[in-house]
């Protein structure tokens, strides 16, 4: 799945290791071989167990359609610990978080890319994350004077 068996066991006694989980479910949002752009509208995730680091099931799923938080109910119901994702609404964000669902938002690529970088705890990963948003999941602002997306300021001034 992400290289010779191995190298993937070797990788993956390390991170499991490093991190001291035996087992984790996670969930990655999908469309086609790529992070799904936008979790609130993602039809597809693939659900994955990861035994001492490295992947050892793994299943596509549909999502439930309608809402977000019943994308979120879904995926909490399947046993997931962890969601790997595109952008993301606040909103939803903040219900994954009273779901007990860790969240790493924001993310771009080739799913196997994001996978491989999350297995071996590189996530976040500059290079993996979304055009415009920072590791932590905010917007990059330009220093010549940009803006956020739709428009405003970075900081409020009063008026003289």
């Amino acid at each position: 799945m992400f290289g010779t068996a191995a190298a993937t066991e070797q990788i993956g006694t390390k991170v499991a290791q490093l991190r001291g989980v035996a087992e984790e479910r996670v969930a990655v949002t999908v469309w086609g071989r790529r992070i799904s752009p936008l979790f609130d509208v993602s039809q597809r995730a693939l659900l994955l167990t990861i035994r001492r680091g490295q992947p050892t099931e793994q299943e596509e799923v549909t999502l439930p359609g309608g809402s977000g938080e019943a994308k979120l109910a879904f995926i909490r119901n399947q046993g997931v610990d962890t969601l790997l994702c595109g952008a993301v609404s606040q909103a939803l964000a903040a219900r994954a978080a009273t779901l007990g669902l860790r969240m790493i938002p924001f993310l771009a690529g080739q799913v196997a890319d994001v996978l491989s970088a999350y297995v071996l705890g590189q996530l976040p990963k500059e290079e993996l994350i979304m055009p415009g948003c920072h590791a932590d999941g905010a917007w990059r602002i330009r220093e010549e004077g940009g803006q956020p997306p739709g428009g405003g300021s970075r900081s409020r001034r009063g008026r003289r």
